[in-house]
Parts: structure tokens; sequence; C-alpha cells
């Protein structure tokens, strides 16, 4: 469950790898994401910076995959 813990966040790398977008695509989106509150900042791994999930993020997430009732 990588990107729901700070100490356990992804990093974009890790994004471009299962996804195969390029890093400008996902930092671009990330960036977005961040502004909206979806996503934080994690710990740093060596020099890469993580990225995880908010409280929001995550009821975002289980929304859109039909797991959670909209409020």
């Amino acid at each position: 469950n990588k990107g729901i813990s700070i100490t356990d966040g992804t990093t974009k790398k890790e994004i471009q790898d299962k996804t195969g977008l390029s890093i400008v695509k996902i930092t671009n989106t990330l960036n977005s994401f961040i502004y909206e509150g979806l996503v934080e900042h994690g710990l740093k791994i060596k020099q890469s910076k993580t990225y995880v999930l908010t409280e929001k993020g995550l009821k975002e997430l289980l929304k859109s995959k039909g797991m959670l009732k909209n409020e």
C-alpha cells in the first residue's frame, strides 16, 4: 500500500514504472493534486521526494472506485 502512509510514500520513478507516463506528466499531475489537497509530500528516500495520499485524496480515490458513497 505504497503512498498511503507518510513513512511509505511513492516516488515519481515508481509511478512512472507502474504507469508508463512521462516524469513531466507525473510532476504536473502531482502538483495539481498537491494544490487540490489530494496528495502531500512524504519522507525523502535518499534524494527522491515521496508522495502520499491525504485523507481527502483517499476518500476521492475510494469514491472513484465505487467503494465509498458520495457525501
